[in-house]
């Protein structure tokens, strides 16, 4: 029986990637092809005073310049499919007026034969701007802040029960902190990119995107497209980290220029335009408050958070997000502002909410302990959640106590000096520490198609990506199981728009959402290769019953007598399946 889940196996993309085989969205050989290169706004707010493109124009190998006064009418997105992608900054549409709301917004595009062509002549586009106040600065502007309605990730942005405030007043230990995270980049290996061309009134996009059914279903919207009508491939990509989770201008802005010019256009953002024109992490201020008793169980934890969002969007990074179900506590208030800002928007990186939000407040559970002059360890014992006590509901599984013994174990935790300072080696300082991580398992709808062919491999098909997580490899092996083959018998075809839609790459969900579609799709195939068999009576597996079939080595097999049965190779020959 093959069993290659969960055991160690090659990279099915490993040999692609070290070869150079594996084509990224830039990376494609398209014929005629026209290079972009953006042109980004130099002030922080304003309007555009006048774009000068006329030397710009005249210089060697130039063939178009795109900017809001020739732009093509883009539509506003809609939200209303969960899978259906978002645009980054639904109140800044790309080129379609001369408003600039942040430092690095893309105000034109300029497209040469050549990419050296293409960069000298976005050198001489020459903007002049009527420039206005920005508001720039986080902690300046704090009185700013407002409470944002929603979520960017549909969880909740105020949360509370019972009397945090009061109970926090009446504590006999308490600590009371602001904690702050700044801002963070993405800048993945491989920088946003897009290819784009238009083959008649179909629109084909290889775009380096965490969600390829998600861009597809956006670009259909915003150039009012159908969706049958936009083909997104996006067969590698070289890391996402959440920023390519959420469509930039550079991947519709590519689509209008191929339009502008009637040729394929690469669009590719330097290194340096990724710091400001691709989102990143939000700055947070922090200010977190807990009491307790003498003993350390806690009486009230208390987490207000203050992040920056754009002007043109609204993105939350929700600090708070695991506070309420952490940890005991009868008395809890999580609360979450937002400061618009002129810088592009925040977005999505690594843990949104939860990794700058729970660093807090573990070094906050860390002061309190010091202050109660409780071991750090013991201090989360005490005030351990057996449930999650917002919602109400038990954890379908939790061992965070084991993983609390046995990390202290591993380290000799017991056996420190918990005096800050004290220990040393050498001249050097050491520290021990512990923290407590926690993580939802999302899943989204997904879909897969799977076909055995008469030689006996088969192909597996799914529109989700693998953003270098290992995506073509654990769905290899998924497929290779179900169906009973070695992973060299699998054929996993991702990344395509064309194929069944698979969730976007984000929350740490496809495996868990592609996975079982995966296999699904497998087993229904196998499913059907079974009927034929029991209904064949050339089969050695005539007649037997579908219960006692098991698809493994290549074939079908009877369960009670391993040694009755036959490969695929020879079943669907004898049904006259030969291609």
């Amino acid at each position: 029986m093959n069993e290659t889940v969960g055991k160690p196996v090659n990279r099915v993309d490993g040999k692609l990637k070290v070869t150079g085989g594996a084509t990224y969205s830039a990376e494609f050989n398209v014929k005629n092809l026209v290079h972009g290169v953006a042109v980004l706004s130099t002030a922080t707010k304003g309007r555009i005073k006048n774009i000068n493109t006329g030397v710009a124009e005249k210089s060697p190998g130039v063939i178009g310049i795109l900017t809001y006064k020739n732009s093509m009418q883009l539509h506003s997105p809609s939200s209303s499919d969960p899978g259906g992608g978002r645009f980054a900054e639904k109140d800044l549409l790309p080129l379609q007026n001369d408003r600039v709301y942040y430092n690095g917004q893309m105000v034109a595009v300029v497209m040469a034969e050549t990419l050296e062509q293409a960069e000298h002549a976005a050198t001489l586009v020459k903007v002049e701007y009527t420039a206005e106040d920005p508001v720039f600065d986080l902690e300046k502007n704090i009185s700013k802040a407002y409470e944002p309605e929603k979520s960017s990730t549909g969880s909740e942005t105020q949360v509370s029960r019972g009397n945090a405030a009061e109970a926090l007043k009446t504590a006999s230990v308490k600590s009371e902190q602001t904690y702050g995270t700044p801002v963070y980049h993405h800048n993945a290996m491989e920088p946003h990119a897009t290819t784009a061309f238009w083959q008649g009134d179909t629109l084909m996009l290889y775009d380096a995107t965490q969600n390829v059914s998600g861009t597809q279903m956006l670009m259909s919207a915003m150039l009012g497209v159908p969706k049958d009508k936009v083909h997104v491939i996006a067969y590698y990509i070289g890391g996402g980290f959440g920023s390519k989770g959420f469509s930039w201008p550079n991947t519709v802005v590519a689509a209008m220029c191929a339009k502008l010019v009637n040729r394929p256009v690469k669009l590719v953002l330097s290194r340096q335009q990724m710091f400001t024109t691709a989102g990143r992490r939000s700055q947070t201020i922090q200010k977190i408050g807990l009491g307790a008793d003498q003993s350390g169980k806690l009486s009230a934890i208390k987490h207000d958070s203050t992040v920056e969002t754009s002007f043109v969007d609204e993105f939350v990074e929700t600090a708070g997000v695991a506070t309420s179900m952490i940890y005991s506590s009868p008395n809890v208030a999580v609360g979450h502002k937002l400061v618009r800002l002129n810088k592009v928007t925040p977005c999505p990186m690594r843990a949104p909410g939860e990794a700058p939000g729970t660093y807090a407040l573990e070094v906050a559970m860390d002061e309190l302990a010091y202050q109660s002059n409780i071991d750090p360890v013991q201090l989360r014992l005490i005030n351990h959640a057996d449930k999650d006590e917002q919602k109400h509901k038990e954890f379908s599984s939790k061992n965070l106590k084991e993983c609390y013994q046995k990390g202290a174990e591993m380290i000799g935790w017991s056996k420190r000096n918990a005096k800050p300072n004290s220990m040393k080696e050498g001249k050097m300082l050491v520290g021990y520490g512990m923290a407590t991580a926690t993580y939802p398992a999302n899943r989204s709808a997904s879909s897969a198609k799977a076909v055995l062919f008469a030689d006996g491999h088969a192909e597996v098909m799914c529109s989700t990506q693998d953003i270098g997580t290992g995506t073509y490899t654990v769905m290899t092996q998924a497929a290779a199981d179900a169906f009973g083959l070695p992973v060299e018998k699998i054929t996993m075809k991702l990344g395509d728009s064309e194929f069944p839609k698979g969730a976007g790459s984000g929350g740490s969900q496809v495996t868990a959402s592609v996975g079982p579609a995966v296999r699904a799709a497998a087993l229904g195939t196998v499913n059907k290769v079974v009927k034929l068999v029991i209904a064949d009576a050339k089969s050695p597996l005539h007649g037997l019953k579908e219960d006692d079939l098991i698809a493994q080595n290549g074939g079908i097999y009877s369960k009670s007598k391993p040694a009755v049965g036959e490969l695929y190779t020879d079943i669907l020959k004898r049904q006259g399946m030969a291609d």
